[in-house]
Formats: C-alpha cells, sequence, structure tokens
C-alpha cells in the first residue's frame, strides 16, 4: 500500500540544538497514527514540518508520492492536508455558525460580496450544517465563540479544519485544556471524524491514544525510539523508562 504522507532522513535544526535527526516515517491511507514522547521530543516540530509550518534542514517530505518539502502551508492545504493547533485558532468575537461560514465561504470558493446577506447562499449553509453536526455544536451554532467552553472550542476548530473534508489530519494536543468532563465526548468526535481519513494526533492523554490510534511513534531527543502497534509501544521497556513510567 502507497502511504499517502511519508518523510525521509527529516533533520531540524536550530543553531547548534537538533530539534529532529533524520527521522524517516511513512502514514498509510486510512491508519491513525499517534505521535507520543517526553516534553521536547520533537513531536510539534515534527507535525509543523509535515505541515510546511517550519522548513526542514535536511530531508524530504512526499505527499502521494510527489516530492511537497518547499510547500507552503496554503498550498499544502489544497493538496488535502487539514491541521489543528495546541492553542485553539478560532474567531472568539463571532458566533459558531459565523465561525464555520468564513471558513466554507473559503473552502468552497463561495465570499459573498458585502452588499449581500452573508447567509444568503444554500450551499454554504448546507455545509455549514453538516460540519456543525459532525462535531456535535448544531445545538450551539448561535452562541459566540468566547463562551464555549474549552472542549467545544476544540471541537469547533476541529470543524474548522474539516471544511474541506482533507483525507490527511494532523491534530496537535487536541484534548489539551479539555476538562475531564468532556475528555470522553471529544474523544468521540475525533474517533467520528477521523473515519476513513489518514490522521496524524500529538497527545498526552493516554487513555485517549490507546482509544485512536491505529499505531503509536515514539519520540525522543529528536529520533524514533520505536513504532508498533499501541499494545506493543505500551508494553516495550524502552518506552516506560523514556516517557510512560512504570
Amino acid at each position: 500500500m502507497t502511504p499517502i504522507l511519508a518523510c525521509k532522513d527529516l533533520s531540524v535544526r536550530f543553531g547548534g540544538f537538533s530539534a529532529l535527526s533524520n527521522v524517516s516515517l511513512d502514514f498509510l491511507p486510512g491508519k491513525t497514527t499517534a505521535i507520543i514522547g517526553p516534553n521536547g521530543a520533537g513531536k510539534t516540530t515534527l507535525i509543523n514540518v509535515l505541515s510546511g509550518i517550519l522548513k526542514p534542514s535536511n530531508g524530504r517530505i512526499y505527499l502521494k508520492g510527489d516530492d511537497v518539502t518547499r510547500l507552503r502551508p496554503d498550498q499544502l492545504a489544497r493538496r488535502g492536508v487539514g491541521r489543528s493547533f495546541q492553542i485553539v485558532k478560532i474567531f472568539n468575537e463571532m458566533t459558531v455558525r459565523e465561525n464555520i461560514r468564513i471558513a466554507a465561504q473559503l473552502g468552497l470558493g463561495r465570499v459573498v460580496p458585502f452588499w449581500k446577506p452573508a447567509g444568503g447562499d444554500d450551499t454554504v449553509e448546507a455545509k455549514i450544517d453538516e460540519i456543525l453536526q459532525l462535531v456535535g455544536l448544531s445545538d450551539l451554532a448561535n452562541a459566540d465563540a468566547n463562551k464555549l467552553s474549552h472542549g467545544k472550542q476544540r471541537a469547533l476548530e476541529l470543524g474548522l479544519t474539516l471544511i474541506n473534508e482533507p483525507p490527511l489530519l494532523m491534530l496537535d494536543e487536541p484534548l489539551a485544556g479539555v476538562g475531564n468532563s468532556e475528555v470522553g465526548w471529544m474523544t468521540e468526535i475525533i474517533n467520528l471524524v477521523r473515519g476513513k481519513r489518514t490522521t496524524l494526533i500529538i497527545e498526552h492523554n493516554m487513555d485517549a491514544v490507546m482509544s485512536m490510534a491505529d499505531e503509536i511513534v515514539v519520540l525522543v531527543a529528536g529520533e524514533v525510539l520505536t513504532r508498533g502497534t499501541p499494545s506493543e509501544v505500551i508494553s516495550d521497556q524502552r518506552v516506560r523508562t523514556a516517557y510512560l513510567g512504570n
């Protein structure tokens, strides 16, 4: 099976500090891969490079077999790469529906002239309703985004990421800051939206990782320590020593 995404000998250096060292990975269609490791292991650096935010010092990145090493994030997005961030990026002063509408108008190429009503495009409104239902926010469509709980804000950002129905989804700590009462709900939403997509997830909540991941990659000090199924990784003594503990 041909990987949808692959990197070969990927390295990132900041001055004398090596954040990634010769990382080679591939990600198969429809599989969910969790990337775990201690703080400073290079997890976010890896996703930043794979999504075009950072450029590697060495190595190549391939998307569906094409070399995309030097492409910008917007160019990768148009090729089907969706990305969320550690810090929620939404329009706080707008409603949930208005947030989704802006993304839908841009994603569908249906930007409305200023003299027309914003909600007058049936295609856009149908897409908004679809996304709201998918991420469990239909009942909160008219709520101000800044009034949502952190978990619901995470779900809203996920909805923005899904507008173009990306076949490749990268989620950087989607449960960060989510209250205990909403972790289970948010995990269910992620499990629903990842569907048949190829999904990369950085996450520290190991219960969630075990329920979402088909495989786990463990990074330590910018290098791949091991990769395997959740059961293989969690029983690996090297992983326990470096990250999980006993």
